[in-house]
């Protein structure tokens, strides 16, 4: 955090092997661990330092009613973005699941949780994240309200 461009060549480092390197696949899953984590307690600014500035935010799920946009640009659109679902969840909640590496993307298969403000029920669902790498830096990332969604959209499944 003190260091960001330091920060920012660190993970473009990192990103180098191939995604079958055992050692990226490590780093990679634990900064993903990092930046859920970051994000679960509202550190903001940890959650959002691997994004460029200008990152691109496309809300691809198809899910209506809470207020979401289909696109958010840059950090000050992802905090609109998770400034809204807190409106709607309460202590809303990222948990990786599965990370599948394709080298400058990434797909992660999240358990998304929260109690909703409205009906104070407990709600957990399997969403899905595509984010696109550049430099070090996350450039873009599609959520996907479903994960058969997120395979679909980067070809893992047949249809």
């Amino acid at each position: 955090m003190r260091f960001p461009s330091l920060a920012r060549h660190a993970r473009a480092a990192i990103l180098l092997p191939s995604p079958r390197s055992r050692l990226r696949r490590a780093v990679l899953r634990r900064a993903i661990r990092v930046n859920a984590e970051a994000y679960n307690r509202r550190d903001l600014d940890a959650f959002l330092a691997p994004f460029d500035p200008q990152v691109e935010v496309h809300m691809l799920w198809g899910i209506g009613g809470i207020g979401v946009e289909d696109r958010y640009e840059g950090r000050a659109g992802v905090r609109q973005l998770l400034a809204t679902v807190e409106e709607v969840w309460e202590a809303a909640r990222f948990e990786p699941q599965e990370l599948i590496d394709f080298g400058d993307r990434y797909l992660l298969l999240i358990e998304n949780g929260g109690r909703g403000r409205a009906s104070d029920a407990i709600k957990k669902h399997g969403i899905a994240l595509l984010m696109t790498w550049r430099g070090g830096m996350g450039v873009r990332a599609d959520f996907f309200w479903r994960q058969d969604q997120a395979l679909d959209a980067a070809g893992l499944r047949e249809g």
